[in-house]
């Protein structure tokens, strides 16, 4: 059997943010990994979210579709994310 930290250190991750999650979600699928879902409780209900909308929201659709586009693609699409980092 694998074990998670097999499996992440197999995953070539390059994303930093909220976008960490689709890549790893796109890398672990394009590895013939399986998904589940499991439910945790951390212990916070309500608090403020770090989450910039807009461009957290770019960040993230830029990294699936980095995910999903031939490797030519990719470079755009990450050069466009670093540009994004920056603005913060």
């Amino acid at each position: 059997m694998t074990t998670v930290p097999n499996i992440v250190n197999n995953l070539n991750l390059e994303a930093s943010g909220f976008e960490i999650e689709t890549e790893i979600i796109i890398e672990a699928l394009n590895k013939g990994y399986k998904i589940k879902e499991v439910p945790i409780n951390n212990g916070v209900s309500f608090r403020d979210s770090y989450m910039n909308l807009v461009l957290d929201s770019l960040k993230i659709g830029l990294t699936f579709f980095s995910g999903i586009f031939p490797k030519k693609l990719k470079f755009i699409f990450r050069f466009l994310t670093s540009k994004i980092n920056k603005i913060r």
